[in-house]
């Protein structure tokens, strides 16, 4: 099933796949931390906290770079050159959480977090 849709993907662009797989691995971690957030701070509590920032955000990105790998091996039958591809493709989804994060607008990316700010409270009436 895998390898059908990695084929009707590629019929729009030969890249698409990619692109589609890496927004479907930041969908999935932005609903998990928008609406789950305890679910992953729980997947994630064996990070020790004393660990620097930089570290932790790279042993979270950890999973992406693993599923990226995984759903193109499968689809194409064990290829390595299709894990690699996706393993690297599957990292950029936490870079673009940390870009989103960087830009100016209202994605906060934080746990829970909406995604507009509250509006600052008016004069009372």
């Amino acid at each position: 099933m895998l390898a059908h849709i990695r084929d009707v993907l590629s019929q729009v662009h030969p890249d698409f796949p990619w692109v589609v797989l890496t927004a479907l691995i930041w969908l999935v971690q932005y609903l998990t931390r928008r609406f789950a957030p305890k679910v992953w701070v729980v997947a994630f509590s064996w990070i020790p906290t004393d660990l620097p920032k930089m570290l932790r955000r790279i042993l979270q990105g950890l999973p992406s770079v693993l599923v990226g790998a995984a759903i193109p091996a499968i689809a194409s039958g064990g290829n390595l050159k299709h894990a690699l591809l996706g393993a690297l493709f599957g990292a950029l989804a936490p870079l673009w959480h940390h870009m989103l994060k960087a830009l100016p607008g209202d994605y906060q990316g934080l746990l829970g977090a909406p995604n507009q700010p509250d509006p600052p409270p008016g004069p009372p009436a």
